[in-house]
């Protein structure tokens, strides 16, 4: 399923989507379309994914467009669902489990 990442910040920043897509080690870069508004479209197999958004290579945070986030093990990471419901319920399939 084609799923969707938007960020809006400042122009000409290094911004990227990090998390299990399908690991941590790969980040994947947002492109910015218009100054200061990025996008990113990955392929993503149902599942449910946590990432978070990297900024110029050292700053952290949660998906400001992505109200779900992961706060049980205080991390503070996005969490998003492909193919199953939206929190709080979850019925796609879950690779970590």
């Amino acid at each position: 399923m084609r799923v969707d990442f938007r960020w809006f910040g400042g122009p000409g920043k290094k911004v990227e989507v990090v998390g299990e897509l399908p690991t941590w080690k790969v980040p994947h870069r947002m492109h910015e379309i218009e100054p200061g508004h990025y996008s990113l479209s990955l392929e993503l197999n149902p599942s449910i994914y946590s990432y978070k958004i990297q900024v110029d290579d050292s700053q952290w945070m949660s998906d400001p467009e992505n109200p779900w986030t992961d706060r049980v093990l205080g991390s503070g990471n996005s969490t998003r669902v492909v193919g199953g419901s939206e929190p709080p319920l979850f019925f796609a399939p879950c690779r970590r489990y």
